[in-house]
């Protein structure tokens, strides 16, 4: 190993001499992108070559325009259907093959891709990649014994330890150093696997087309690679005794070049935490780190402050002090200079937050401010002139066609009129169609809710729209799953399907089938139909049933917004969902204690749905009406038998008289008083509005509590607690009223402590305010929790 990789070095360094500059790159490295102008600016190169697909060049003008700015990516397509292929080419401002081509634009030399195109390449077949795949550095076992041996916990550790955190890296140094690195990680792997993954290929096309442009032009070349094929690249073109053979290239023809375009992409898209296959994980951090120059110790400062300033700003959680951020800061400095470290890296940095700002766990608001600082969702820009991929143009002139404004790169309102109107509804398909395709076009405000079950009475749909870079960053992903909006949709809901497929609940499945119905995909709703008649009736879970039934009842009524090819398949299934509902529901009466709260909720589901199939034709509810009588038994569950029993007052089958009977015996001498309470629960949770309007129960209710002993009030009052949050705050406002007036107490008079001045509300904040900015100052963000 040590001979040929000190012959590969002598050999590189005469390439060099008679005019072959290789800068070996780890993807989306700030020191290497650093290193790689500096070599350009120094070489003042004839032609700069770049790893990448050959027919890339015909993109050059759109990747060096002033209007693209990173993050971009060159996506390729190809092939159709089933046999339809993706590739993904992405950059950073510190890319160095980003920093390679604008520098060379700069200086007026011509660039030149030598790599592979992608259908020459077999890796690529019928699935999406990311051409930049570092996955062989990844899995080195010397990189990873390197790793151990430094005290790095992984092979990006032990890279940004190496190579990123260094002020005082000279390029050729730092260059050469990252040739060995890497020409060790490959002499871990036989040609036999080298050649089975396509990169002794690849090789040999790199190898072919630098000898094309070496006799092309006068004057030196600078080769920009990813460092992994540098050591293949140099003893190709040295011609060294010992290296592995490399194949004749029997490429085709390039495809066309209307297959690739240049599209705005995220930091998210290039963070290897989020299964991104090349290049260092963080961008966000490394953007930071690229844009401050020298000073890159203040980096962590600032980032540190804008993660505590994002999760403290979402209030989901225990604000984080001053003192622990002071501390976090301090910290990372200290690992820093514990690790040799110049200044703190993202590793110093993370194990800053995690020592200092996490306690028994990471918060999700913290969880979540990290995550967005180290991969912030920001697209990057595309020239206006450039190509764009067919499923953006196609987005745009449909949204033009609907009148939708998306030319100012403002936000705006529409109201549409699904009730009358066919171009509101084909308006309304389009919108729900972008947001089953994941892009952040638009925001459905107000109208029916077909999933949830909620705003059935509402005629118009409130939608909010904005077109921006994201919208078009998230569509032109798209073109993996489908060259058009309804191919893609197929793709997806398709996928979606197949993702359940051995499941037996049937309402993941109605989702789907509601979601494809507001997006007009007619072929995927009869296949969602046929395979939910084939699960309903073996459903095992009620509340699953349930779902499905509510939904199915939605898209019945919903037909003159839906207009479905085949609307009579809807109303059997519902009737399937309704009898095997009622095959279930008996199950409730033996739940566990603690399953109750969980199983009433079902129970008030049930009464939703007997209420609102009232006067649908085709469907029989009496037997799910029957079966919710039988759980008025004595023997089920205390909170399941009262939901049921108020069920039957609120239906009319039971008095309120009824219902005051069963909640003084509960409480009366001699009873278990904690199964009362769990009973009463259930009222309050199934029809709170007895309480309210009954003045029998309220009265029966009253009683109860007045005669139990003060041991058993104690112990009943956690049930109480919760069986009163069911009541909705205009409720409880005349429950106690009522109590007020029972006790001979002034209503009015006890809501007048609230009754003060607009002045003295901004005193009183002002006031709190201050006492919590003093609180955290003093580093006692605890009390302010609690």
């Amino acid at each position: 190993m040590d001979e040929r990789l000190t012959a590969a070095r002598r050999a590189r360094d005469a390439l060099a001499s008679d005019g072959i500059h290789f800068v070996p790159v780890r993807h989306h490295s700030p020191a290497c992108a650093r290193a790689a102008a500096s070599l350009i600016d120094a070489v003042s190169p004839a032609a700069v070559l770049i790893e990448g697909p050959r027919h890339y060049d015909s993109l050059l003008d759109d990747l060096q325009s002033e209007e693209t700015s990173p993050p971009v990516a060159v996506l390729t397509v190809r092939g159709e259907g089933r046999g339809r292929a993706s590739s993904l080419y992405p950059m950073a401002d510190f890319s160095p093959e980003w920093v390679a081509l604008r520098r060379a634009g700069e200086l007026g030399v011509p660039v030149g891709f030598i790599d592979l195109d992608e259908q020459d390449r077999p890796e690529l077949d019928d699935e999406s990649r990311v051409l930049q795949s570092e996955r062989y550095l990844a899995q080195s076992r010397t990189v990873a014994d390197l790793a151990v041996r430094l005290g790095c916990r992984d092979h990006d550790e032990l890279w940004e330890h190496l190579f990123e955190v260094r002020d005082d890296a000279e390029p050729t140094a730092l260059l050469d150093e990252v040739f060995v690195w890497s020409a060790l990680a490959r002499l871990d792997y036989e040609p036999e696997v080298l050649a089975g993954e396509g990169s002794l290929r690849r090789e040999a096309r790199m190898i072919e087309t630098i000898r094309a442009w070496r006799d092309r032009v006068e004057g030196p070349l600078v080769v920009v690679t990813g460092a992994f094929h540098t050591l293949a690249l140099v003893e190709g073109l040295a011609d060294l005794p010992g290296r592995p053979e490399l194949p004749a290239n029997d490429a085709g023809s390039s495809p066309a070049a209307a297959e690739s375009w240049v599209v705005p992409i995220t930091h998210a898209d290039l963070d290897g935490l989020r299964g991104y296959s090349a290049g260092m994980p963080a961008p966000s951090f490394w953007q930071r780190i690229w844009d401050t120059g020298a000073d890159r110790g203040q980096v962590a400062t600032g980032f540190i402050l804008d993660v505590v300033a994002r999760a403290n700003q979402a209030e989901a959680d225990a604000p984080i002090s001053f003192a622990s951020v002071q501390e976090a800061v301090l910290q990372a400095r200290r690992l820093a200079e514990l690790r040799g470290h110049p200044w703190p890296s993202r590793t110093d940095v993370l194990d800053a937050i995690t020592s200092c700002l996490v306690d028994e766990a990471v918060s999700p608001s913290l969880r979540d401010a990290v995550a967005h600082e180290l991969a912030v969702r920001v697209p990057g820009s595309v020239a206006s002139g450039s190509r764009t991929p067919p499923i953006v143009s196609e987005a745009r002139e449909t949204a033009r066609s609907l009148r939708l404004v998306i030319d100012d790169a403002a936000p705006h309102s529409t109201t549409l009129d699904i009730a009358r109107s066919d171009r509101a509804r084909t308006r309304s398909r389009f919108l729900h169609l972008l947001g089953l395709l994941g892009v952040p076009f638009a925001r459905r405000v107000s109208g029916p809710d077909l999933i949830a079950g909620v705003g059935a009475q509402f005629l118009t749909e409130r939608w909010d729209y904005h077109w921006t870079p994201a919208v078009e960053a998230a569509l032109a992903a798209l073109m993996t799953r489908g060259a058009t909006l309804t191919a893609a949709a197929a793709t997806t809901l398709g996928t979606l399907l197949e993702e359940l497929e051995g499941a037996r609940e049937s309402a993941p499945v109605t989702d789907l089938l509601v979601r494809a119905a507001l997006t007009g995909q007619d072929d995927r709703v009869e296949d969602l139909l046929r395979v939910l008649a084939s699960l309903i009736d073996q459903d095992p879970a009620l509340g699953s049933v349930l779902a499905t039934g509510t939904r199915l009842l939605n898209l019945h009524r919903a037909q003159s917004m839906l207009r479905l090819r085949r609307p009579e398949q809807v109303l059997p299934l519902l009737g399937g969902a309704v009898a095997q509902a009622a095959y279930l529901l008996p199950d409730l009466a033996s739940v566990r204690r603690e399953n109750e709260v969980d199983a009433v909720g079902q129970l008030v589901a049930v009464r939703r749905l007997l209420r609102d199939l009232d006067g649908v034709d085709g469907v029989d509810p009496a037997p799910l009406g029957e079966a919710l009588r039988r759980l008025r038994h004595p023997d089920t569950a205390p909170a399941v038998r009262g939901a049921a029993l108020a069920v039957g007052v609120a239906a009319g089958e039971l008095s309120d008289s009824d219902l005051a009977h069963e909640l003084r015996a509960g409480f009366a001498p001699g009873a278990e008083p904690g199964v009362a309470a769990r009973m009463l629960t259930g009222m309050l949770h199934a029809a709170p509005e007895l309480l309210v309007h009954s003045d029998e129960l309220f009265a029966a209710a009253d009683r109860a509590l007045l005669d139990a002993s003060p041991e058993v009030f104690l112990d009943v009052l956690p049930e109480l607690r919760r069986a009163f949050t069911y009541l909705k705050p205009v409720e409880t406002s005349t429950v106690a009223a009522k109590v007020a007036a029972l006790g001979d107490v002034d209503a009015v008079a006890l809501d007048a402590r609230v009754a003060a001045t607009e002045a003295e509300l901004r005193t009183g904040m002002e006031l709190e305010r201050r006492l919590l900015d003093s609180l955290r100052d003093a580093g006692l963000s605890g009390w302010v929790a609690s």
